[in-house]
């Protein structure tokens, strides 16, 4: 059997790295991007399964809970979250 290899990299290197990805999202306006997706995310919707409102973040959560009872056949059927 092969021996597996991990390419090292030394500290220096991952700086380096860190401060390219970080001109690259500056220059391509990514932080307005993250800016507008957190915005998003805080906004509050009612949930037509249970009726209350809760931001888009708090949405996903109830939503993977939801699933994992359908899967573990806690639940019969998924109900689907729709934006518009």
């Amino acid at each position: 059997m092969a021996k597996k290899t991990h390419l090292k990299v030394p500290a220096r290197g991952l700086a380096l790295a860190a401060r390219d990805i970080l001109r690259f999202l500056a220059k391509h306006k990514v932080p307005a991007c993250l800016r507008a997706y957190e915005q998003r995310m805080d906004t509050l919707v009612t949930h037509p399964v249970f009726g209350y409102r809760v931001s888009y973040r708090r949405v996903l959560e109830i939503q993977t809970r939801l699933l994992a009872r359908v899967v573990t056949g806690e639940l019969a059927r998924y109900a689907g979250f729709e934006t518009r």
